[in-house]
């Protein structure tokens, strides 16, 4: 899964199936900003939070949605929410939250 920043400078984070994250960013071209171990197993999903760019969620074949605050490293989420009963495959933003 890539997601984009429509923000300048633009960034995109990309979901690896070794389990990684890792974002990108630059102005005319890009390059790895940060890379960090996320899931146990495939991640489906990588997204920046639409209302808070600096957050990126992840989820995959775990079953555990994650939060990262990107501000603060990537050593460990900053949410974990482990109460999904199927794989994560896309995140939806509504006005109460993300599904």
């Amino acid at each position: 899964m890539l997601d984009i920043t429509s923000r300048r400078p633009a960034s995109i984070v990309v979901s690896l199936s070794s389990g990684s994250i890792c974002t990108l960013g630059g102005e005319s071209s890009f390059a790895v900003t940060n890379e960090w171990h996320a899931h146990d197993f495939e991640p489906w999903i990588a997204a920046f939070d639409c209302w808070e760019p600096s957050t990126v969620w992840t989820g995959g074949d775990d079953l555990t949605l994650k939060g990262w605050d990107l501000r603060q490293g990537c050593d460990r989420p900053t949410f974990v929410n482990k109460r999904r009963c199927v794989a994560l495959c896309s995140p939806a933003h509504y006005a109460n939250g993300l599904y």
